[in-house]
């Protein structure tokens, strides 16, 4: 089974976005905040991560750093509502892709069976 690592400080979208994973059969963890997030790869393999980027302490950009120095072969998708942040400097940092909120569950879900159908992982 995929295993997906949903990182955001906000409790609904946090909820949401594991609940559409689940549904889709993913076995799903969350953390608010990339020390949590940080503590949890190092105690399990992800296949992929899904970050907010403004999150309270280290940002989600460098979460993204951080997994792709330790844990190269994990997929990132990266999450925000600041306009000011683009996908070309998500997609530069090393991530998969790039979410901007509010999106709707067609649209997250798409990215990430996007990713699973480029990569050799299986189910």
């Amino acid at each position: 089974m995929k295993k997906i690592l949903v990182v955001d400080d906000d409790c609904w979208i946090l909820d949401a976005c594991a609940q559409m994973l689940q549904f889709k059969n993913y076995d799903v963890n969350t953390a608010a905040d990339v020390k949590e997030a940080k503590r949890k790869l190092e105690q399990k393999k992800f296949h992929m991560v899904i970050s907010d980027i403004n999150l309270p302490g280290e940002t989600g950009m460098e979460l993204l750093i951080h997994i792709k120095q330790k844990f190269p072969g994990t997929g990132v998708i990266m999450m925000s509502g600041n306009p000011k942040i683009s996908e070309d400097e998500c997609k530069r940092g090393g991530a998969f892709s790039y979410l901007r909120k509010p999106f709707d569950g067609n649209q997250f879900l798409s990215k990430v069976d996007a990713f699973f159908s480029k990569s050799t992982i299986k189910k």
